[in-house]
């Protein structure tokens, strides 16, 4: 896949740009230095990439400049013409008004012009966006990168500049996940991709296990060891119910009676009083907490130096000094002080409304059981047991779902258990597969190092290794003098970086050149900020590159940043090279010839 020609419906405000295997150059030119109110960074030549990008068929944000400026755009229809892998073209149709419907045609010869064909003779006419995607991608057919669509990749061979910050993450999955990125990427460098959508998937898939079990623990405030004791209970409360219902059925409240002034006896009237001294000492501590966090100190060094001097003594600046340093220690220790009471007065209001709230509890429990035990009336003790067995039936059926959610605790466990051995498995082949290697990876590898040592006469690598979660990590690094196992960190500086990303996809097309993959490279402002003499050297390893394996390297470049030869002066591209050039000299230097937007 490489590109042909880009057109609109309007020729005379975008004209045709045709490109070749090869170097092909978008050059912004300074006309007139003098004129210090123009320059050559706002010619447009940055928005090309995403015109073709627009033409590949991306979803556009609303910040897409045809989208921000449609009311300039609305009119327009470009098309974009691609060589395929096998031979021949195909040319796609994207409007603006309707960049959802997008029209195709195949043709033997490049340079076409279908500007003017009716919709009926073209191959397939106004598709729907998703049907269009899948349509190019099967035409395209570019089956190195399957399972993934054509769109997955472009990115990487259509470099922005905020592209350069990375080598393998593009700023477009700098928001987003590992997982978006990450497989597709090894997958290209020749390992498993599916192992790794496997680990991420059961990286995820425990994560959600256990929010759940968490969910569901929070909902019972139980712990997986409290489940004999709570199923203990739940049969014990069953039998009680059992016992009472039945009581009731016979109208016998005997037994009934004799429970509940056990219950009364042993449990209830115990628990009031310890209660009752609990809530005394409680409202003890809290009075005496609240009445130490008032406390002041009442010095003034002042006050006591008035004294002296009406006593006719004197008050020596150095005891005076003592005098407030001991004050400003004593303020200091009642704030420490204070800032602890204040915590412990918390805590003891705490404790004060769950031992008053218990308290009532209990009490009301009383007042019912004495109602019980003191009532005579047949009919009326037969209503309030009932009453009674109405809660315990409540009771059990609360527990019952506490059982419930600690069965499914159980399992949940359970499952992480099992999905957490499955992770540790899958890290392991992981990690067999880093060790094992690829044979497209070791060939990347090797022209990756060799562009680096032409361009920078530097010694760099691209490398794999598993990380501490058990998934891939990607690195290209520098290496430190002659020490292969030591790294510098100069590949984290904006000039370096860039070149290791220019490097890497310049060997992987290399390394791909012979299969259905992208066979071009488009890298925008490629040297903005860059070495003259690695400009250079660059140069003339992309163009040996293109000879040798028939490849498309497209840059933008302002005048600027032309290289230089020995005498300073600028080394210009070939005019076969140069597709568009662009001035700032009015609007017919820009990329689209109209006033700037």
């Amino acid at each position: 896949m490489i590109f042909s020609k880009i057109y609109s419906n309007k020729p005379k405000i975008f004209p045709a740009i045709r490109f070749r295997r090869g170097v092909n150059v978008i050059l912004a030119r300074v006309q007139n230095r003098k004129d210090t109110t123009k320059d050559s960074h706002n010619l447009g030549k940055t928005l090309l990439i995403d015109l073709l990008d627009f033409c590949l068929l991306t979803q556009p944000d609303r910040e897409f400049f045809l989208k921000k400026h449609k009311d300039r755009f609305a009119d327009f229809v470009f098309f974009l013409e691609l060589g395929l892998q096998n031979g021949g073209y195909v040319t796609i149709r994207r409007s603006v008004d309707e960049p959802s419907k997008i029209s195709f045609k195949k043709h033997a010869e490049p340079n076409a012009d279908f500007t003017k064909t009716p919709d009926n003779e073209w191959d397939h006419n106004r598709l729907p966006f998703d049907r269009a995607v899948t349509w190019l991608d099967g035409t395209l057919n570019l089956t190195l990168v399957k399972p993934w669509s054509y769109r997955k990749g472009c990115g990487y061979f259509m470099r922005k500049q905020e592209d350069f910050r990375d080598v393998f993450q593009l700023s477009r999955f700098s928001k987003g996940k590992d997982k978006d990125w990450k497989p597709y990427v090894a997958h290209v460098l020749g390992f498993d991709s599916a192992l790794l959508t496997h680990k991420y998937e059961l990286d995820e898939e425990v994560e959600k296990l256990r929010a759940r079990y968490a969910e569901a623990r929070g909902e019972v405030n139980l712990d997986e060891s409290d489940y004999d004791r709570l199923k203990g209970q739940i049969e014990i409360k069953q039998d009680e119910v059992q016992v009472k219902q039945q009581g009731l059925d016979e109208f016998d409240f005997r037994e009934k009676e004799a429970g509940m002034a056990t219950e009364l006896a042993d449990e209830v009237e115990r628990r009031i009083g310890e209660l009752n001294t609990e809530l005394y000492n409680l409202r003890f501590d809290l009075d005496e907490a609240e009445a130490g966090a008032q406390t002041e100190l009442h010095f003034n060094v002042s006050e006591i130096d008035a004294v002296f001097q009406e006593a006719g003594l004197f008050f020596p600046d150095e005891l005076k000094h003592s005098y407030e340093e001991l004050v400003s220690f004593n303020d200091r220790i009642i704030k420490e002080r204070r800032q602890h009471l204040e915590v412990r007065i918390k805590e003891l209001r705490e404790r004060l409304t769950k031992a008053e709230l218990e308290h009532t509890v209990l009490s009301a429990k009383r007042k019912e059981y004495l109602s019980v035990l003191n009532q005579r009336d047949s009919l009326k003790k037969y209503k309030q047991l009932q009453s009674s067995l109405d809660q315990d039936r409540a009771r059990l059926a609360l527990m019952k779902e506490k059982f419930q959610r600690l069965d499914e605790m159980l399992k949940l466990n359970a499952q992480i258990k099992k999905t957490l051995a499955d992770i540790s498995e899958c890290s392991d082949k992981i990690g067999e597969i880093v060790r094992s290697g690829t044979e497209r990876f070791r060939d990347i590898r090797l022209r990756f190092a060799k562009i680096i040592r032409e361009v920078l006469i530097r010694k760099a690598e691209p490398y794999v290794r598993v990380n501490d979660s058990g998934n891939l990590e990607f690195k290209a690094e520098f290496q430190e003098g002659d020490q292969e196992d030591t790294f510098t960190s100069e590949s984290e500086g904006t000039t370096y970086k860039k070149f290791l990303c220019m490097a890497f996809d310049l060997s992987v097309t290399t390394a791909c050149s012979q299969e259905p993959f992208f066979h071009f490279i488009y890298h925008d402002g490629a040297f903005e900020t860059e070495d003259n003499r690695r400009k250079v050297q660059w140069l003339s390893t992309v163009r040996k590159a293109c000879l040798e394996h028939e490849l498309q390297y497209i840059l933008t470049v302002i005048e600027d940043d032309l290289p230089r030869d020995e005498k300073d002066q600028k080394i210009d591209f070939p005019p076969d090279e140069i597709v568009r050039e662009l001035h700032d000299q009015g609007d017919d230097g820009r990329l689209f010839r109209m006033a700037r937007f």
